[in-house]
């Protein structure tokens, strides 16, 4: 994840360049927000926003163009790891997908209830599971709701499955549809080869 100094560093050069005041406050602002894009990602959102911006990017703008999906906006994404468990696991099998998709799946009537539906259903559920997730992505999460999903045996085993909202996994950013320079510069930047460009 980026180093501080280096976060520091590149914000004060946009802020510069686009005629935006620096403040102890904003830069620590900027600093938490970017904390968990690679120093590659940071270099790219930065590269982008010095090219396609003409005022100072909210952190938000830059964590988009580093490639990073809002949690709120992976709601497909959830759905087809959802998806892949039921056709994996059956109703017997405990599952714990985080906490996000754990609340989604308990508010639409469980696991068990959702291992029970038929194929055609499925496509409804997805809608419904969708726009819950954005929901729920959004606003807090009590600890009962988020809690791993049991299955229908007592002694079933839990299965621990990483989505989106997991605290199983370090969520990674999701592929850009960039353009082809945007892809050649990271390659570039990855490889050392973009220095002075």
């Amino acid at each position: 994840m980026s180093d501080e100094k280096e976060s520091i560093a590149c914000v004060t050069l946009m802020a510069s360049t686009l005629r935006q005041e620096v403040t102890p406050a904003m830069l620590s602002g900027y600093v938490l927000a970017l904390s968990e894009l690679t120093p590659v990602q940071l270099r790219m959102a930065v590269g982008r926003a010095l090219c396609e911006c003409k005022f100072m990017p909210a952190p938000a703008e830059l964590r988009a163009f580093a490639g990073i999906v809002p949690l709120a906006s992976r709601g497909e994404e959830a759905w087809s790891i959802v998806r892949a468990a039921l056709d994996s696991c059956d109703w017997t099998v405990g599952v714990d997908f985080g906490p996000v998709v754990n609340a989604v799946v308990r508010q639409m009537g469980g696991w068990q209830w959702l291992c029970e539906q038929s194929l055609p259903d499925l496509v409804w559920r997805q809608k419904e599971f969708v726009a819950a997730f954005q929901v729920r992505a959004q606003g807090a999460l009590d600890d009962a709701r988020g809690a791993p999903l049991p299955g229908g045996l007592t002694t079933s085993p839990m299965r621990r499955i990483a989505a989106p909202g997991s605290s199983h996994t370090v969520l990674r950013a999701l592929p850009s549809r960039a353009s082809s320079d945007v892809s050649d510069l990271v390659r570039e930047l990855a490889d050392g080869k973009a220095v002075g460009r």
